[in-house]
């Protein structure tokens, strides 16, 4: 599995210290990446969203660092039916 980079319409935005404006975020909480199987566009399986969710840990106490487990959303085996028509990868 390794992470992609769509064009920026399927990434929500967010204003720079400059005052700038970039589309560079997860439109969805706890979403992370977009993800695909296998290494490249020619040869890939499944393309999906990368989420990172918190876990409860009951036995953990109080003191216990964050703990999180990667899930993944598998949405299809091509862009078009993954992420809608127009998507391009661009990394």
């Amino acid at each position: 599995m390794r992470a992609i980079r769509l064009n920026a319409e399927n990434y929500g935005p967010r204003t720079t210290l400059g005052g700038g404006e970039v589309r560079d975020v997860m439109p969805w909480p706890d979403a992370v990446a977009y993800v695909m199987e296998g290494d490249t566009l020619e040869e890939h399986g499944r393309f999906g969203i990368l989420y990172h969710l918190s876990e409860d840990c009951p036995r953990c106490g109080d003191d216990s660092p964050d703990r999180w487990k990667a899930h993944v959303d598998w949405l299809g085996s091509s862009l078009e039916e993954a992420f809608g028509d127009g998507v391009t990868v661009v990394e």
